[in-house]
């Protein structure tokens, strides 16, 4: 992770500096590449590392922690949003013929559609599954938007 840091050290200086002024551009950048990355399924964590680095860097330490936790959290909501609903609606052929071949997919497709909620939670709630996966994985069942 430090070497990942080290290299785009640049580029994120020179971002930083460039929103140091523009406050509003600083967020929506940042929930977009959180969006995008996401959906690219890009790891959560490493967006999340990024992101306390550079909201560190702009308020200071608190201040920077606590942005951090908000717009990371809106970030994380958008991006698996997004990631759902290209799973569902972009990707669904190309998922649902990857996912035929495993029989506890289907098992946990069954599940899903008798206990939904409780199931969703429980999947979320493990670190077995990486989120971008498992956004993509749930997009072919029964879970709905609402």
């Amino acid at each position: 992770m430090g070497c990942l840091t080290l290299y785009f050290r640049d580029e994120v200086d020179a971002f930083l500096k460039k929103t140091m002024k523009d406050t509003p551009l600083f967020i929506y950048t940042f929930c977009l590449i959180y969006f995008f990355g996401t959906i690219l399924l890009f790891p959560s964590s490493i967006l999340t590392i990024i992101s306390g680095f550079a909201f560190a860097w702009k308020w200071g330490f608190t201040k920077g922690f606590i942005y951090c936790l908000i717009f990371n959290f809106f970030g994380w909501h958008l991006g698996h949003t997004g990631a759902f609903a290209c799973g569902r609606y972009v990707f669904s052929g190309f998922i649902a013929k990857r996912m035929q071949r495993y029989k506890r997919f289907w098992v946990l497709n069954r599940a899903i559609d008798l206990h939904g909620a409780y199931i969703h939670f429980i999947l979320r709630a493990s670190f077995i599954i990486p989120y971008g996966f498992l956004s993509y994985a749930l997009s072919i069942t029964g879970i709905t938007f609402t």
